[in-house]
């Protein structure tokens, strides 16, 4: 069973899928204001994810950090209620999840939240 973040108050309206995108790295800030920091980076895909007790995204991207390309497929979403987040990531090297990518998609595409019970 996963327990989601709780949000402060101050944060249950601020929560946009660009900030649930931007949980594991700054997607938004590499799409949008790409500097030399910026790495080499492809978004896969990206996608709206809507469930029983929560939605958001599905981003998958490979980028670059010290010569070695990484791929991350992120599931990050908001409760209906809009009081928790909860966040699947899996993070790999891109050799290893090109391997592994059916075992991958299978624990990815099961990340479920059901809402309170």
């Amino acid at each position: 069973m996963a327990t989601g973040l709780r949000l402060f108050p101050d944060e249950v309206n601020s929560v946009s899928y660009n900030s649930l995108r931007d949980v594991v790295e700054p997607i938004t800030d590499w799409v949008s204001n790409p500097s030399d920091s910026t790495p080499v980076f492809d978004i896969i895909d990206d996608y709206e994810v809507v469930q029983k007790g929560a939605r958001g995204v599905r981003t998958i991207y490979n980028f670059t950090h010290n010569e070695i390309s990484q791929t991350v497929d992120q599931t990050a979403l908001v409760s209906t209620d809009r009081q928790k987040i909860y966040v699947f990531v899996v993070r790999c090297t891109t050799t290893c999840y090109n391997k592994y990518i059916k075992v991958i998609s299978r624990v990815a595409d099961s990340f479920t939240v059901r809402g309170v019970r």
